[in-house]
């Protein structure tokens, strides 16, 4: 919201709003998901914020580099964990359309590795778009992922409860209408956090 009425916004004033958002969302995933899933939403987090003060820092350009590198290596090791055939994320009921999110969790290790060769040979423009532009991208992520649990949960909520109040018709279609609205929901996530990760690679 506050983008939207302040887009030429400072830094400064964009990294604060970031940090109350994710403290919001913290607090919101520690009541939804276990502790392991909450500690690396954590990690996360806190990813973001010593991103969000190298960014705000002139004049230490090595040091810069060297904590850009550190927070590329940890999402690394964090990804590759939970990609891995058995972790324990797979086992979450996140539906059809995360999972498909899911099967492309390659790609930012790809873009991953490539920022941090880049770090490496002098490249930090574009190392540290590309770790920057993943980092928030996961967080995208992960909120989106809230956000579709909670309106899964309402829609069961809402569906059940007026199939127990009304006729014989809807309680037979229960199940499909409860579905219907389950795609609907999560296909607009998917496509609007697709929106918003290109947004943050410069695709558009």
């Amino acid at each position: 919201m506050v983008a939207a009425i302040y887009p030429e916004r400072p830094s400064a004033v964009a990294y604060a709003n970031g940090i109350i958002a994710l403290a919001a969302l913290l607090v919101i995933i520690r009541r939804t998901v276990d502790r392991k899933l909450f500690r690396y939403a954590v990690v996360l987090s806190v990813l973001f914020i010593v991103g969000g003060l190298c960014n705000l820092i002139n004049g230490y350009d090595l040091e810069v580099r060297l904590l850009w590198s550190g927070i590329t290596i940890a999402m690394i090791i964090i990804l590759y964990n939970l990609l891995q055939p058995g972790s324990f994320i797979r086992s979450y009921p996140l539906g059809k359309w995360l999972r498909w999110v899911i099967k492309i969790g390659p790609v930012a290790l790809l873009l991953l590795g490539i920022s941090l060769l880049g770090n490496f040979f002098g490249f930090y423009h574009l190392a540290h778009k590309l770790a920057s532009a993943t980092l928030i991208s996961l967080l995208l992520f992960m909120a989106f992922t809230v956000v579709g649990l909670v309106l899964n949960g309402l829609i069961v909520m809402l569906v059940r409860r007026r199939s127990y109040d009304s006729k014989h018709l809807l309680q037979t279609y229960a199940d499909q209408i409860e579905d219907n609205l389950k795609f609907i929901a999560n296909g607009f996530l998917l496509l609007y956090w697709g929106y918003l990760v290109l947004k943050q690679f410069d695709v558009i």
